[in-house]
């Protein structure tokens, strides 16, 4: 599956299970469900999607908000049981395109 269909996967899944997120939230959530079940610091998130830490972050509080994902004391983020629920979901819909492309 190329980056385009990877991300068109995920923006129907979030559509339909929260409407409310942006693409960029979207798009923090994909990469930290990449690193799951391990945390990860927000400054290396925001590194890795070339975004300034305080848009990270702002994207990052409505999937807090959502449940999908926590971010502690220290600034480390991770997902919650929730977002790992989503982020299995999303990853048997890649599986299902995979095979369905084949």
């Amino acid at each position: 599956m190329d980056s385009k269909e990877l991300l068109k996967t995920a923006a129907l899944y979030f559509r339909d299970t929260h409407p409310g997120l942006t693409p960029e939230s979207v798009l923090c959530f994909l990469v930290l469900a990449d690193f799951a079940p391990s945390s990860m610091p927000l400054n290396q998130l925001a590194q890795a999607l070339n975004y300034a830490p305080g848009d990270a972050k702002s994207h990052l509080i409505p999937l807090a908000g959502a449940g999908l994902i926590m971010i502690d004391v220290v600034g480390r983020v991770q997902l919650t049981p929730a977002g790992d629920a989503s982020r299995r979901s999303l990853e048997q819909r890649f599986a299902q395109s995979t095979h369905s492309a084949a």
